[in-house]
């Protein structure tokens, strides 16, 4: 039987607003267990400290990609850039290719190589959710996600929601964005930036604009007929000429430049361009200072190499790729093949794949890794769980077919003492419900995962953090006072955990 379930119509919230919530409680304890709790909290609190978390249980995640490593580039030599290496033989079913990635407030983003969808990363694991489409172009920055339609060439903001984007007007031939979103008139004799209500002209250059480029570094524009790089100075038709403009550049909270015939990258210092590299093929880095800094690919390997800081000093991160994107202290890169999205360690040339946008019914095996997902301890399973829910309720369904009904906290209270754990409860529901469909009864209490935790005890173990973590955000009394409430809590969590796992 549940312990805890009952939802209020007041959890229907959108997606992604920082809800918490979790799971269920075993399906048979009895009503007595459910009146022991309830005369506990009566009386003002259980005894005993709050018990400590059990530990994170084994993910069972995918096994990293390790791209073959290549020494670092000396001073005169060749950047040669290591990228993720493509998806492994299985993953392809029902599978979509991936043109480009951007990156925008901590999310990654995918549009489609046949243009159809633009599909955010859920944050762990492999899935992807499709918000939008179809799209010719993603562009992405501090500004925001923005998307070009391939119908009208109108140019569209996402508003946070699935399907939920602003139409700001004619997309222009182009469009940069970095603080603020801007954009290069049709005819490319003029550059606009977005006030938030119409298209302010920020004048030209005097001539045609080849590129546009944005970042916390500024916004720079190149000449067609010049090639020189503009930089706007604020005001209407204030630009300054720094020089040439290389074969591309690439902005974050500085500028950098590849030369034209990409035999070297330079980095400007306020007044003029200084040499920190050898020839490279393309340049990637994040739009904000800080950012995970400033990669080069190798025009011989298409590997990638990261920039140390010190000129002509660069290390492999892995390669080759289709693409790659440098964004919130991340690096994820799209294998050559179009059908993987990676993402970087951190460290050597370690990578992890986090899968591609698929449209075709999950397998049972794709069901089961996903399901050992939404599963696991930790902040950012939970967090995947709560926008899976959160698309459920807005009715996208998604292509596992996952169970998604509970009933809260069933006979035990959802909020006791004032304690939330209705999110807690109904992701417990959910791991129970989904595991027990798919293995049965005794496979889900029987099964274990690589340190022999059984995959009951470990969606148990999930019930208690989710719990322990509301007591932890719960704070609407003075500090001494937060700290006696939040041990309760914490108790309350222990007790109703172990009437689970008492289940056995």
């Amino acid at each position: 039987m549940k312990l805890f379930h009952r939802r209020d119509p007041d959890e229907d919230r959108q997606v992604g607003v920082g809800e918490r919530g979790l799971s269920t409680v075993g399906r048979r304890a009895g009503r007595a267990v459910s009146v022991l709790l309830v005369a506990a909290i009566a009386v003002g609190g259980l005894a005993g400290s709050a018990q400590s978390d059990p530990g994170p249980v084994s993910a069972g995640g995918t096994a990293a990609s390790q791209p073959p490593a290549t020494a670092a580039p000396e001073q005169g030599a060749s950047a040669s850039p290591p990228a993720p290496a493509p998806a492994r033989r299985g993953r392809q079913a029902g599978a979509e290719r991936v043109e480009s990635i951007v990156g925008y407030a901590g999310s990654v983003y995918a549009l489609a190589s046949d243009h159809s969808g633009v599909y955010q990363w859920s944050g762990v694991g492999t899935h992807w959710y499709r918000i939008g489409g179809p799209a010719q172009k993603l562009y992405a920055g501090s500004a925001g996600l923005f998307a070009v339609s391939p119908e009208t060439g109108r140019v569209h903001e996402y508003e946070g929601s699935p399907d939920k984007w602003s139409d700001l007007g004619d997309g222009g031939a182009a469009l940069a964005v970095g603080r603020e979103l801007y954009r290069l008139s049709g005819d490319r004799s003029a550059v606009h930036e977005w006030n938030g209500s119409t298209w302010v002209p920020l004048g030209g250059i005097g001539g045609p604009v080849k590129e546009l480029y944005a970042g916390h570094a500024g916004l720079f524009a190149v000449g067609a007929e010049t090639g020189r790089v503009h930089a706007y100075g604020g005001a209407p038709d204030k630009w300054s000429d720094l020089g040439d403009g290389g074969a591309a550049l690439a902005v974050s909270g500085e500028l950098y430049r590849l030369s034209g015939d990409r035999s070297a990258v330079h980095e400007w210092n306020g007044s003029d361009w200084v040499p920190i590299g050898g020839r490279a093929k393309d340049l990637y880095t994040g739009d904000v200072a800080g950012s995970a800094g400033l990669f080069a690919t190798s025009p011989d390997t298409g590997r990638i190499l990261r920039y140390d800081g010190t000129p002509h000093q660069w290390s492999d991160t892995g390669g080759p790729g289709a693409t790659f994107l440098a964004a919130d202290k991340r690096l994820l890169g799209v294998s050559p093949n179009g059908r993987g999205v990676y993402l970087w360690s951190g460290n050597g040339t370690s990578w992890k794949y986090i899968g591609i946008p698929k449209t075709s019914p999950a397998t049972r095996e794709e069901k089961l890794q996903r399901l050992e997902e939404l599963t696991q301890t930790g902040p950012q399973a939970r967090e995947a769980w709560l926008v899976g829910r959160g698309y459920q309720r807005m009715g996208k369904g998604d292509r596992f077919g996952f169970r998604w009904d509970d009933n809260s906290c069933s006979y035990s209270p959802d909020k006791p003492a004032g304690f939330d754990f209705r999110n807690a409860c109904a992701r417990h529901d959910f791991g129970y419900n989904n595991y027990k469909d798919m293995l049965g009864e005794e496979e889900f209490r029987r099964r274990s995962f690589p340190d022999a935790t059984t995959i009951k005890a470990r969606v148990d173990n999930v019930f208690l953090e989710d719990m322990q973590t509301e007591c932890k955000a719960w704070s609407p009394l003075p500090p001494a006072q937060a700290k006696a409430q939040q041990q309760r809590c914490l108790s309350l969590a222990r007790m109703y955990y172990d009437v689970v796992a008492g289940r056995g």
